[in-house]
């Protein structure tokens, strides 16, 4: 069952990658996805499991940190 949509900023097509999630696992307390976009992002377990969404079916959050490790330019 589908809680909520993660999104990184308060527009519905800002999701946590611009493109494919190529992988998602948990690290300690850390969930790490890494997409297609270049981007590698680490989330807090905490905040996700107790999101609230809002009327829309949206939670906003922002990664703890992220790593590109490369560009669409190469």
């Amino acid at each position: 069952m589908i809680k909520c949509v993660i999104t990184i900023e308060e527009n519905p097509e800002t999701y946590c990658h611009q493109g494919e999630i190529n992988s998602i696992f948990k690290h300690e307390n850390d969930i790490v996805s890494a997409g297609s976009d270049g981007f590698i992002r680490f989330w807090e377990t905490n905040i996700i499991d107790n999101s609230e969404p809002d009327d829309f079916g949206n939670f906003y959050l922002k990664p703890l940190s992220e790593i590109q490790i490369f560009t669409h330019e190469g």
